[in-house]
């Protein structure tokens, strides 16, 4: 054993990285480890419980059917930060990154529910299916009282059902006690940080009133820059009110109001654009912008 290994694979980059892994100073024989558990024992339980929350996340994605039935739309026609909706977006695909997923990428932790312990942590049991958030869907305003854990189906397919039932008020609400259960969750496990149920729902109620202030202040911001009286639409039209503003430091922002004839906002819409447009191209950007959201919506009459 005294000659020199000479190696060579792929790239030299690729045999640089291998060669320059230290060896250990204590003349140890090589053994298998299984990096899931601390003692790094195989065991067959958790091994069972992995492959299976590995499945789940495979299959947590809700059919193309559903998708096509505007399940997109809804989703980013919630009004919540857009933060919010791409986790709901991750949701729905089943890719957000729980325990499980990291425990299968060879990351060193636990894969248990930092809650209740006993189950792998996987996006269904993250963010619905764990005792402690079953108990916090009962008592939240929402009311959900799930079925049981084998008649529930995927977090993606139940994001399905939900989007048929309740009012507009209620999907924002369920899109932010999901955030606040995932961030809930994270704090459990990165921080030993823990809030009881009503604290998290004080929280995502919080938050998502806050979004709708800021929002509005938005609004009042636009409706004072609009020269003249908001005249409404007749009865059963949309009536559509687009405006945008150019600063040459900053980029273009377009705003976006949907209003119907009692004057009530169905939409809104605020961007911020890095590019600095005309002020008749801006314009027609949001007015175009404007006519979209109206499509996605199903509006005939605007």
């Amino acid at each position: 054993m005294g000659g020199v290994v000479q190696i060579q694979i792929g790239r030299e980059e690729t045999t640089r990285s291998i060669l320059a892994i230290p060896i250990s100073v204590i003349h140890r024989e090589d053994r298998l480890v299984w990096h899931h558990y601390e003692d790094g024992k195989y065991q067959v339980k958790l091994g069972y419980k992995i492959a299976k929350a590995l499945q789940e996340e495979e299959n947590s994605t809700p059919s193309s059917s559903g998708i096509q039935g505007g399940l997109w739309k809804w989703l980013w026609g919630l009004n919540i930060p857009n933060k919010e909706k791409v986790f709901l977006w991750k949701c729905v695909h089943g890719i957000l990154p729980t325990k499980s997923v990291m425990a299968c990428r060879g990351v060193d932790i636990n894969p248990l529910c930092g809650r209740c312990g006993l189950e792998v942590e996987t996006t269904d049991h993250a963010l619905r299916d764990c005792e402690w958030n079953t108990f916090l869907w009962t008592v939240s305003p929402l009311r959900f009282c799930l079925p049981p854990t084998a008649q529930r189906g995927t977090l993606g397919d139940w994001i399905l059902l939900i989007r048929k039932k309740g009012n507009e008020d209620g999907h924002d609400l369920f899109a932010m006690l999901l955030w606040c259960i995932w961030g809930g969750s994270n704090d459990v496990t990165f921080s030993n940080k823990r809030i009881n149920h009503h604290q998290l729902i004080e929280l995502a109620t919080s938050r998502l009133q806050e979004h709708f202030k800021m929002q509005e202040e938005k609004l009042k911001g636009m409706q004072r820059n609009f020269a003249g009286k908001w005249t409404p639409p007749m009865n059963d039209v949309i009536k559509i009110n687009s405006d945008a503003l150019i600063r040459e430091e900053e980029g273009t922002g377009i705003g976006v109001v949907l209003r119907d004839c009692r004057g009530r906002v169905i939409r809104t819409i605020i961007q911020l654009r890095s590019s600095v447009y005309g002020g008749d191209v801006a314009e027609a950007l949001a007015c175009r912008e404007g006519m979209k959201l109206a499509k996605e919506l199903g509006m005939k009459r605007i």
